[in-house]
């Protein structure tokens, strides 16, 4: 049984719902590839119930022409979700897909969760390092926010990041 769970609530256009289908059955297949007990992509559909406490259309900010889409993948631990994790972004399948696509944004999303725990993981080691990086990260999320870089250049830049956060372990 799994034991820990990454979870996702995210908008995608109605239009492009189909290319995300596509996109999350290759993810599912690559994550349980790599190792992850389950990947779970559902679109939302009674989203507004009277009883629920969180709005989903709400929390995400939902525009017209838009569905939620909630997805998880679960893991036995965390440290084997940082294991898949890692796994998955060297993946040449998923790397070559993504090279380019409108889905870029979901693999940017992916990719700062995934950047934000490495740099979590990181910090009781060495706190000016990952002072630094989380920094870079939040500066490069700015410029994409900012409409200064697109998402394909922020993806670029969190790869390198990786990168060199691999080599200061070397």
């Amino acid at each position: 049984m799994a034991r820990y769970v990454d979870g996702y609530v995210l908008p995608v256009p109605k239009k492009n719902l189909a290319a995300y289908r596509r996109m999350a059955q290759l993810s599912g297949k690559v994550w349980r590839k790599h190792g992850a007990a389950q990947y779970v992509e559902c679109v939302g559909d009674d989203l507004n119930p009277k009883w629920a406490g969180i709005k989903f259309p709400r929390t995400v900010r939902r525009k017209a022409g838009e569905v939620v889409v909630f997805s998880f993948i679960a893991f036995k631990s965390r440290a084997h979700r940082d294991r898949v994790n890692a796994r998955v972004m060297k993946d040449p399948q998923l790397n070559q897909t993504f090279k380019d696509k409108p889905q870029q944004n979901l693999r940017l999303m992916l990719l700062e969760q995934l950047m934000a725990d490495e740099i979590r993981r990181r910090q009781p080691r060495n706190v000016a390092q990952a002072k630094s990086f989380r920094e870079l990260l939040e500066k490069t999320l700015q410029r994409y926010h900012n409409r200064l870089i697109d998402a394909a250049t922020v993806v670029a830049e969190m790869l390198r990041m990786k990168q060199e956060m691999d080599a200061s372990d070397a």
